[in-house]
């Protein structure tokens, strides 16, 4: 099925204004270009209903939102290094093809929902901002990363169900590769909902934070002259 882009053009909106006490943690480098982070209004809207849903005391943290381009293609090279790693004997076609599960493009229709502000990436915190169990040591990254993960221990399946339920209650969707991942509007939550249009598209980094960065493939130049638009 063919899914449109009619981006409405909602507004990006500061988290931190619209959902008193959550968490924002989206790393020191980009919180010091950044400032805060970003989702498009409706969004942070369902993420302030979804906060009512938690038990008392506890919260959201937010690891990510909005996310300029330059910082998707960052992750992207990063994740294959990373897999490199991990795998050593696996191919160049094999490590590219298990990243892109994980890691969406910096361009093109389907780009990274986060780059449109309708994705984020949440994970839980307690009353004292200490983060909740989610993930299990001794299972691979991609074994954590399921969201539908029977060889967790049953209290780290019930800290996620918490999650997952209060998030689903609020209206928004699972990338069920990865627990953290939820969204609305953009076009992968289109296409895991079967919906033909998408409500948001790709927000550019209008304010140029990363437009003399070096291209994070390593080429030596800069990102704008390289793999940027």
């Amino acid at each position: 099925m063919q899914i449109q882009i009619k981006d409405n053009h909602e507004p990006l909106v500061d988290i931190k204004k619209y959902c008193p006490g959550v968490v924002v943690r989206i790393g020191k480098k980009r919180m010091k270009i950044e400032k805060t982070a970003y989702l498009r209004k409706t969004v942070a809207e369902m993420l302030r209903s979804a906060q009512k849903n938690l038990p008392k005391g506890w919260n959201f943290i937010i690891n990510d939102a909005w996310r300029p381009q330059y910082i998707q293609a960052e992750i992207y090279f990063n994740f294959i290094e990373r897999f490199q790693k991990m795998h050593p004997k696996w191919t160049q076609e094999m490590i590219i093809k298990e990243v892109e599960e994980y890691v969406a493009d910096w361009k093109g229709v389907a780009s990274s929902g986060h780059m449109s502000g309708g994705a984020v990436d949440i994970r839980l915190v307690d009353k004292y901002k200490h983060k909740i169990p989610m993930k299990k040591r001794g299972l691979t990254y991609q074994q954590n990363a399921l969201s539908d993960q029977k060889l967790l221990p049953a209290y780290i399946q019930k800290n996620r169900e918490i999650m997952f339920s209060a998030l689903r209650k609020a209206g928004f969707s699972n990338y069920p590769k990865e627990y953290w991942h939820w969204s609305y509007g953009d076009y992968q939550w289109a296409k895991r909902n079967g919906k033909k249009i998408a409500l948001y598209g790709t927000i550019s980094d209008v304010r140029g934070l990363y437009s003399k960065k070096m291209c994070p493939c390593g080429q030596n130049k800069k990102f704008v002259e390289c793999h940027g638009e």
